[in-house]
């Protein structure tokens, strides 16, 4: 693993943006880096700190080629796609989180939630698919409710839905 010891000077350099791209950039030119599915989420963790959201997207899903199950890519990399609007993409990301798999966290459920309910509003015209997908939103959050019952998001979130 290439950032395993360097652990304390990725959080130590979190301070100084331009270290940090020194670091990874010194850190992805190394044979082992390009490879390095946590250098490619912090990557993107670095991109979303400084507002670069394409980069973010763009290195997270690098990290997804190198481990395709990798929950903190997949979780962040969801997260873009339903700010991007992309709620096809954010269900078959936190579906595949959550189901296949079997990560039972209050924020994959209720960002899988997020998802169905930016799904709901594309089906304007078919009533029938967007209840389907509200009652999966529904669903979905009430499960975050379960697997954590002090995370607000998923309370919020699910009173929106009942509005």
């Amino acid at each position: 693993m290439l950032l395993g010891r360097s652990r304390t000077v990725v959080i130590a350099a979190w301070r100084v943006p331009t270290a940090l791209w020194s670091y990874l950039d010194i850190a992805s030119k190394r044979d082992e880096g390009k490879s390095d599915e946590k250098l490619w989420f912090l990557y993107g963790l670095t991109y979303d700190k400084t507002d670069r959201f394409e980069g973010a997207m763009a290195a997270y899903e690098q990290a997804l080629a190198q481990a395709p199950n990798y929950k903190s890519a997949l979780i962040n990399d969801g997260a873009k796609y339903i700010a991007k609007g992309r709620y096809a993409d954010a269900v078959s990301t936190y579906e595949k989180l959550t189901g296949e798999i079997g990560y039972d966290s209050a924020k994959a459920w209720a960002n899988l939630g997020a998802a169905y309910r930016g799904r709901s509003a594309d089906e304007n015209s078919n009533r029938e698919v967007r209840n389907e997908f509200l009652k999966k939103a529904e669903n979905s959050y009430k499960r975050a409710t379960t697997s954590d019952k002090k995370y607000g998001a998923a309370y919020y979130n699910l009173g929106l839905l009942y509005l």
